[in-house]
Formats: C-alpha cells, structure tokens, sequence
C-alpha cells in the first residue's frame, strides 16, 4: 500500500485492471493491490452471516419497490443525514426492535381508566406491537394490538377488563420491525 500525490489520481476511488486498488484516505489518494479470493474454507458462521447479508440485500429491493416502504426508509435516511437508502434498508434488516418499559398507567384519553404503556424502538420504526395478558396459571385472559402514541415511540394497549389487573398476571410484548424481525418480551404486573 502507498500514498500517491500524483494529479493523475488525485481522488480516484475504486478498482482498476482487476489488480489496483485506489481509496481515499485522511484526504490522501493511497493505492494497493486487489485482494485475492481467499482459499480458506468458510466457518459454519460465515457462511451464516454470508446468508443473512444475501436476504438483506434481497429484503432492500423488496423495500425498495414497496412505496410505502421507500417513503419510510428515505424520511429515515435524511434524519440519519445519508444518502444510501440501500444501507438504511439493510441495517434495519439486521435489527431487531428494543423494548425498552412496559407500564400500567392511567389513560390520558379516557380519564379513570388503565392502559399499558409500551416503550418500543428500532432502528427505523416499529411496525405492530401485539399484548397477550396471562394469568397466575398461565391461562390467556385477553390479547390485542396496541396502537402508536404521538410520540411515536409508546405504544398504548388498552385493557378489555380491568379488573383482571391481579397481582401476578403477565404481559407478554411483541414487537416487530418493518423488516419483519421479533422481539418478545414478558413484565410481571405488581400494584
């Protein structure tokens, strides 16, 4: 690897001839030579890693051709100051959503009434956020979707019946990404 000053290459990025390297580093035009295949056999993680790279370069020209989903990820690429939306794409593919609270707390909608209050987020946005109340036992007492705040980051699941809020039930959180990855996550209720 070695630094040229020449005004030839000053600012040329790329591979030339199969065999030169050209990239810009610190402001400096630094050239080598092309990286051979490598001869080892891959690890039975690379080539999972190799795999799920492949699918998020398939999940971007999916989401590329989805409008709705353009329009998600360009407003996601210009908060995050970047123009390569494929990189947006891909990155969110890799991640999964965070749940980050999960609160009983009094309605700000309907004033005397319960609901739970979820924190969840992503790299992008979350997509749906499903609640399943359990009791003691384990038997299902309701289950639903919860709906985005103005914040848009709390999700507020609004409880069927209320008395069931017993000491001991369980709320099972499901978050899932526009990419289609699940976080699920279960908060023991205590008042």
């Amino acid at each position: 690897m070695g630094i040229t000053n020449s005004i030839a290459t000053k600012g040329i990025r790329g591979m030339i001839g199969g065999t030169l390297v050209f990239k810009s580093v610190n402001g400096q035009t630094v050239v080598s030579a092309a990286p051979g295949k490598s001869t080892k056999v891959p690890t039975i993680g690379q080539i999972a890693q190799r795999e799920r790279f492949r699918l998020a370069s398939f999940y971007a020209i999916r989401a590329t051709n989805d409008p709705e989903l353009l329009a998600v990820y360009t407003a996601a690429a210009e908060k995050k100051g970047t123009k390569n939306l494929r990189s947006v794409m891909m990155a969110d593919y890799f991640d999964s959503p965070e749940i980050l609270t999960c609160k009983v707390e009094d309605s700000k909608l309907q004033p005397g009434t319960k609901v739970l209050a979820v924190l969840a987020i992503s790299s992008v946005q979350v997509k749906s956020l499903n609640v399943s109340v359990t009791s003691t036992t384990g038997t299902a007492i309701e289950s639903g979707n919860a709906t985005l705040s103005n914040d848009a980051q709390t999700w507020i699941y609004e409880f069927e019946d209320e008395s069931n809020l017993t000491d001991g039930v369980t709320f099972d959180v499901t978050a899932t990404s526009l990419s289609g990855n699940v976080t699920a996550q279960s908060f023991d209720f205590n008042q």
